[in-house]
């Protein structure tokens, strides 16, 4: 016996999937947010810790190890994955709309053929490929973005520091 998903789930309607939709991104954008914010006070934490074991030339400034440590230890990923998401969550439900209007202008245009009808296994199979073709653009673009702008870690970034630190101290 064969049931319809929203039989099951009568109370379900598409009102509450997007209220659902937009609440996950909300709560998931103030994590984000808090985890940004908390690394930017614990940077002031961690440059007073290193310069106590001396692992900072004397010369690093409070606001040049924050910045270092900043593009270090930042939630990057987890920002471009959260933009990424966003942005397959707003961008798939118009393409699905362009790729069904469009199948049914070329079905039409081309006869009718009622295999190839939509809402048929060949419409919804080319309604997948669309969609992941979609996503997968979003993806690469985003992680393309992410490895081109990769910064160093923190302690290539401690070791630049003192690097520029020496260099002025014997200019």
């Amino acid at each position: 016996m064969r049931q319809d998903t929203f039989a099951i789930l009568p109370n379900l309607h598409v009102g509450w999937v997007v209220v659902l939709f937009f609440g996950i991104f909300l709560v998931w954008g103030a994590v984000l947010t808090w985890r940004w914010s908390t690394t930017r006070s614990d940077a002031a934490r961690v440059y007073a810790a290193r310069m106590e074991q001396g692992a900072l030339a004397e010369h690093v400034t409070q606001d040049a190890f924050e910045n270092a440590y900043l593009q270090s230890e930042a939630p990057r990923g987890a920002t471009y994955f959260f933009a990424a998401a966003l942005l397959v969550g707003l961008v798939v439900p118009p393409v699905m709309m362009v790729f069904s209007r469009l199948w049914f202008e070329i079905w039409t245009l081309a006869g009718r053929w009622p295999p190839t009808a939509p809402g048929t296994m060949v419409h919804t199979f080319g309604m997948f490929l669309a969609m992941m073709a979609a996503m997968i653009a979003i993806a690469a673009f985003a992680m393309r973005r992410y490895h081109m702008r990769t910064p160093l870690n923190l302690r290539q970034a401690i070791d630049a520091l003192n690097k520029a630190c020496s260099n002025k101290d014997t200019a």
